[in-house]
């Protein structure tokens, strides 16, 4: 018998939200089925890491290692481009939003 899971991603997503509830915003953020986790030093981030880790292993969940990318110093998220000190919008969208 198969079935269809509805909403599957704002269903982890609220999921996620409850589970990281004291982290959001401090170092971590979630979108849909990506947790990002920011940082301002290597140490901060290893240590930040191990904090959420041990919490998704609390709730049994776990992450697949080839999925996960650590230590990025540009990442292109969303519609944004992060960078250690700056946040900008992609110029594709900045172009759109013009036009």
């Amino acid at each position: 018998m198969f079935f269809k899971l509805y909403n599957a991603l704002m269903t982890f997503q609220l999921m996620m939200n409850s589970i990281l509830q004291n982290l959001l915003n401090k170092f971590c953020l979630i979108y849909f089925n990506n947790i990002l986790i920011f940082f301002n030093s290597i140490l901060n981030h290893q240590k930040h890491l191990q904090i959420i880790l041990s919490i998704l292993k609390k709730h049994k969940l776990y992450t697949k290692s080839n999925k996960c990318i650590v230590e990025m110093k540009i990442l292109k998220f969303c519609k944004y481009i992060m960078r250690q000190d700056t946040l900008q919008l992609i110029s594709i969208k900045i172009l759109v939003i013009k036009n």
